[in-house]
């Protein structure tokens, strides 16, 4: 038979066999359920920034839609105001000894296809007699840049169209 002293020590041992299994488990289940939150913040993490990027995509499709809307909007308006109105564009150069040449473009709008294109080339300044020479009706494209800045693309010239605070043509250039 066992004695109280050997009794007492082996209770003992298991006391501590157990305490320091029992700390052991604690451990371990800490370290799990720390694994475990993590995987689940990750997770949490990832769902959020998945939203925020969808909403993110939603949004900018969204105003670029809305940003194309205007600028048909702005090239219809300015495309209709066009018809019936004529501009002139010039331009100049020097050529061979000093001779200063001019050069006239005329467009008139007709409709929001066509225009008639004239165009003059002088040396010196155009007199008020010299008129510019029809040279045919072309079809044009009016396109409006990001910048509110509108050009008109006419038999392989782009011509900028100039417009005022209330988007009204107001003239061309070359």
């Amino acid at each position: 038979m066992a004695t109280a002293s050997e009794n007492n020590s082996a209770n003992s041992f298991w006391r501590t066999v157990n305490k320091e299994d029992s700390e052991r488990n604690r451990k371990y289940k800490d370290i799990t359920d720390r694994g475990v939150k993590n995987v689940r913040d990750r997770r949490r993490k990832s769902i959020v920034t998945a939203i925020v990027l969808l909403i993110a995509v939603i949004a900018a499709i969204f105003g670029i839609m809305q940003f194309g809307k205007y600028q048909n909007e702005m090239t219809e308006q300015v495309m209709s105001e066009l018809v019936g109105k004529t501009f002139t564009a010039s331009d100049s150069h020097m050529e061979g000894l000093g001779w200063i040449h001019y050069e006239y473009w005329q467009l008139t709008f007709k409709d929001e296809d066509n225009l008639d294109y004239a165009y003059i080339e002088t040396v010196g300044p155009r007199e008020d007699d010299e008129k510019p020479v029809y040279e045919g009706t072309y079809s044009y494209t009016l396109s409006r840049s990001m910048f509110g800045n509108y050009t008109v693309s006419v038999n392989g010239t782009t011509y900028k169209i100039k417009v005022n605070d209330s988007n009204e043509p107001t003239g061309i250039s070359r």
